[in-house]
């Protein structure tokens, strides 16, 4: 909190709702402070760049007393039915950090009640994901999607990946949620190239210690293959490794246009982004293609890909 005074006390603040993340920017509020003094302006906003390792409050954790060795970060928009379950895969003592976009539905409110912190972002993975990041308070983090779900024995492969020496993280294999054969062929696909690669997506969770991530510069602000260039910058430091066990994602992302042409528009948006084309014609075509919206509001959407 800032106090600036020029005849009258201003005080700028961030705006936070208790039941979701609406954003007020540029509205004014005017308070009486019950005595003689001059009224005390409130200027409520989130500034676009919140989490992102310029904005003033990165790196502003919790004290020594909330620390925790492990922390998970959602980002959800939207996605009510999934986000406590995501919540409730998280390993038992770790610090769990949901990261609203701005959710129409009850997302926060299932997000707490299945205990985990919330906090505001502006929609989008990577502004999310770094403002979680720049809030928690674990040594090591791991970035969940809303709609994926960690093996019980996450925290003991995740310690036996970080224990080996010149590693600075990894991800863990995925499988598609009561997929046939098609769909854990897609998933087996997926899983090699991450591993070829070295460039894990955010639908196989991936995780790092905070010295890594603060090294590599949070997640590149892009609206698309944002994922993908944070593996790219992590791997820059050290050796990315995959884990023995598998997280389980939901079937959405593969159901929308069918296994097979999705994995084609998976692979084509991947080549059009290791050509270097823009990141943001990227995203409008991937949009496009998937017929849907360009800026997406379910959680399968925001999947980056």
């Amino acid at each position: 909190m800032e106090f600036y005074s020029s005849g009258r006390s201003e005080v700028k603040v961030r705006y936070r709702s208790n039941r979701g993340c609406r954003r007020i920017e540029g509205r004014r509020v005017t308070l009486g402070d019950g005595s003689k003094r001059s009224p005390v302006q409130v200027r409520f906003s989130e500034s676009s760049k919140v989490g992102d390792p310029g904005d003033p409050g990165w790196g502003n954790r919790p004290g020594p007393g909330r620390s925790a060795s492990l922390s998970v970060v959602i980002p959800a928009l939207d996605a009510a039915r999934e986000v406590g379950a995501a919540v409730r895969s998280a390993p038992a003592g770790a610090e769990v950090i949901v990261v609203d976009g701005g959710s129409l539905d009850r997302t926060v409110d299932e997000a707490k009640q299945a205990g985990a912190e919330v906090l505001c972002a502006p929609a989008g993975r990577a502004s999310q994901l770094n403002r979680g990041a720049g809030t928690a308070s674990g040594d090591t983090l791991l970035f969940l999607h809303a709609d994926c779900r960690l093996p019980g024995d996450a925290r003991e492969q995740i310690g036996r990946i970080l224990a080996v020496p010149e590693t600075v993280g990894g991800w863990f294999p995925q499988r598609v949620a009561g997929g046939g054969a098609l769909l854990r062929y897609g998933a087996a696909g997926a899983n090699r190239r991450a591993r070829w690669l070295r460039l894990p997506y955010g639908d196989q969770a991936i995780f790092t210690t905070r010295d890594a991530f603060e090294r590599a510069g949070g997640f590149p602000p892009d609206p698309i293959m944002e994922d993908a260039g944070f593996a790219r910058r992590l791997r820059r430091l050290g050796r990315l490794s995959p884990a023995a066990s598998f997280v389980t994602t939901g079937a959405e992302h593969w159901e929308r246009l069918g296994p097979v042409l999705t994995a084609a528009l998976d692979y084509l948006t991947l080549t059009a982004w290791l050509l270097e084309a823009p990141p943001a014609r990227i995203a409008r075509v991937y949009h496009r293609l998937q017929r849907g919206p360009r800026l997406p509001s379910t959680p399968s959407a925001m999947r980056g890909r």
